[in-house]
C-alpha cells in the first residue's frame, strides 16, 4: 500500500486520478524551473507520478511529496497536507490568469485617473483592453481604419497606465497547449470548463436577461449548434454534456487570442471569481442554477466579487485592494 492511500486518498479524494500542476512558493503562478513545470497525479491506490513538462517533452522524476515541498518549493517543515495546498489543476491557472488580467485592466483604469472610472466597467471597452493587451481589434471591412492604439486613448487611457499584460498572454499560451498536449478522451467536459470559467460566471452575474424564458439559449441544443452555444445551452439545464462531440480541443475560440477576445466583457465587466476548493467545477456549479435566488448557492464554494456601479476613483482604490487576493490561487 502507498503511502498516499490514506494521506491524501482517502482524507482528500477530489486529488485522486487528475493532472495536478505545482505552484510556486507564493501561490500566484506554476512553478517552474528551466521553463519546466511540474506535474502530479495520485492513482486510486495512492501511487505518486511526478513530472517535469517542457512543452510536450515529459521528464519522470522520483519525488515524494515531502520532497517536492523541501527541494522545490523550500518549505520550512514540509509535510503532506502542505504540499497538497500546492497543487492546482489546469483549469484554476486559466481562473488566474483571468483574475489577474481583469485587475490589471482595473489599474489601468485607476491609474489613467479617469474621473468617471465605472464607464469603464462596460463591454463598449472591450476593444480598448483588447487593444491595451496588445491584440490587434477586429476592424471588419470598414474603409475607415483607426491605428490600435486609438481604442484605448479614446477611452481616456494614458500611455504611463498601459499595463503590459505579456506575462499573462504568454502563461495563457502556455497553459493552453498543455491541455492540448494531454491528448485526453474527454476534451467535451475540458472545453465546458473552460467556456463556464469565462464567460460563465459573466452571464450569469452580468446578463440581466440570463433567467428569462425567452433567453435564446433556453433551449435544447441541435446539430448545427456550434460549440460554444450547446454549452451555454447546457449551463442553463438543456441538454447533456454528450451533445459537445470534439475529437480533441480545437474550437478556435480556445486559444490565446480568440479566448481573451470573444468575450472580452469578463475582462471588462467582471466578476472576480475563484473556486474554494479543488475538486469544484464551474459547469457542474452552474448548471445547478435555474433561477436568480439559486445564486446565493454558488458563494459556498466560490469567492466572487462583483462591481457595484457607480463607483469613484478612490472607491476604485479601494476594489483593488479587495481584490488582490484574487491573484493568487484561492483555494485552501
Amino acid at each position: 500500500m502507498s503511502d498516499y492511500k490514506i494521506s491524501v486518498i482517502v482524507k482528500h479524494p477530489e486529488y485522486e486520478g487528475i493532472k495536478l500542476l505545482l505552484a510556486n512558493i507564493c501561490r500566484d503562478g506554476l512553478y517552474k524551473i528551466n521553463n519546466e513545470i511540474v506535474e502530479l497525479e495520485f492513482d486510486k491506490n495512492g501511487t505518486l507520478s511526478c513530472n517535469f513538462i517542457n512543452g510536450k517533452q515529459k521528464i519522470p522524476k522520483k519525488y515524494s511529496l515531502i520532497e517536492v515541498g523541501e527541494i522545490l518549493l523550500n518549505l520550512e517543515n514540509s509535510t503532506v497536507d502542505k504540499v497538497l495546498k500546492y497543487l492546482i489543476t489546469p483549469a484554476m491557472e486559466i481562473e488566474r490568469i483571468f483574475n489577474t488580467t481583469r485587475y490589471k485592466y482595473l489599474q489601468s483604469i485607476y491609474d489613467s485617473e479617469i474621473e468617471e472610472p465605472s464607464k469603464l466597467i462596460s463591454s463598449d471597452c472591450n476593444n480598448a483592453f483588447q487593444a491595451l493587451a496588445g491584440i490587434k481589434v477586429y476592424q471588419g471591412n470598414t474603409k475607415t481604419r483607426k491605428a490600435n492604439d486609438e481604442f484605448w486613448e479614446e477611452k481616456g487611457f494614458t500611455s504611463e497606465a498601459k499595463n503590459s499584460f505579456e506575462t499573462e498572454i504568454n502563461d495563457l499560451d502556455f497553459i493552453i497547449l498543455y491541455l492540448r498536449n494531454l491528448k485526453l478522451h474527454n476534451f467535451n467536459n475540458i472545453y465546458a470548463e473552460l467556456i463556464a470559467i469565462k464567460p460563465g460566471f459573466h452571464e450569469i452575474y452580468i446578463h440581466t436577461n440570463y433567467f428569462d424564458e425567452n433567453d435564446k439559449f433556453k433551449t435544447k441544443p441541435k446539430a448545427d449548434d456550434n460549440p460554444r452555444d450547446k454549452v451555454f445551452k447546457l449551463l442553463r439545464g438543456y441538454g447533456e454534456i454528450s451533445d459537445i462531440t470534439l475529437e480533441k480541443l480545437k474550437p478556435h475560440e480556445i486559444n490565446r487570442k480568440n479566448y481573451l477576445t470573444y468575450s472580452s466583457c469578463s475582462i471588462t465587466e467582471g466578476p472576480f471569481v475563484f473556486r474554494k476548493k479543488l475538486g469544484i467545477s464551474y459547469y457542474d456549479e452552474i448548471r445547478k442554477i435555474n433561477d436568480v435566488k439559486d445564486k446565493q448557492s454558488l458563494e459556498d464554494n466560490f469567492d466572487i466579487y462583483n462591481y457595484k456601479k457607480p463607483f469613484t476613483l478612490e472607491e476604485l482604490e479601494n476594489i483593488l485592494k479587495e481584490t488582490e487576493r484574487f491573484k493568487k490561487y484561492c483555494h485552501k
